[in-house]
């Protein structure tokens, strides 16, 4: 499903150039759940950053099925991404003037997919957040908007889930209910799971497990 080919990619902090990645190549099928393991700084971040299309390699490419999709326009990459791929990240980015229902609501609408309020819904009530449907993030605890990120980033069906740390802002107990919804809705929507964590007990639910070392696998 993902392949990425000979993937390099720096930035520059200050004068100094930094080596993120490092002539990375690796494959992942439809269906798997993979955890990218590393340190900060591992170059970890970058790689999801590049398979979800947010950033873009200094070389190398990366496909994913039949399409590389480092060679769309800005536009068509928007697009494939809102219909493909499915984000979780560590901060939430929820929209702060939006009730949980139609943050979850919004990528089904900006996709044109029909009745969007009735699956917001079902995927709030499957998050266990039935109770919360009209709430705004600030009246949400974390785990609670960790949750509507989840339910608003599976809720085009997308072929991959990619989910940052999704549990590296919260605590030990709520962190464990939220990997549970991630793991169920992946399961239960034939997706593929790439899941960016350094806690390798978190990586071991995954089916694999890929490591990262100064930015190279």
């Amino acid at each position: 499903m993902i392949t990425v080919n000979h993937v390099s990619k720096t930035y520059l902090q200050g004068e100094t150039q930094i080596h993120a990645l490092s002539d990375v190549s690796l494959q992942i099928d439809p269906g798997e759940t993979v955890a990218i393991i590393g340190t900060s700084g591992s170059g970890k971040s970058t790689l999801m950053s590049l398979m979800a299309g947010l950033d873009s390699p200094e070389s190398g490419s990366i496909h994913f099925n039949e399409t590389n999709i480092t060679q769309l326009s800005e536009k068509e990459l928007s697009q494939f991404r809102a219909e493909n791929i499915g984000i979780v990240f560590q901060q939430f980015h929820l929209m702060p003037h939006l009730t949980a229902m139609e943050n979850v609501m919004l990528p089904m609408e900006l996709t044109g997919k029909s009745d969007p309020e009735s699956t917001a819904k079902k995927l709030l009530d499957q998050v266990g957040l039935s109770h919360r449907l009209h709430h705004r993030p600030h009246e949400l605890s974390g785990g609670e908007c960790q949750r509507v990120a989840i339910a608003r980033a599976t809720s085009v069906k997308p072929k991959l889930l990619l989910a940052d740390e999704p549990s590296g802002n919260l605590d030990f107990e709520t962190g464990k209910i939220v990997m549970d919804v991630i793991f169920d809705q992946v399961n239960g929507g034939d997706m593929t799971l790439v899941l960016v964590t350094h806690d390798r007990e978190l990586a071991n639910r995954c089916s694999r497990t890929i490591e990262i070392k100064g930015g190279r696998v």
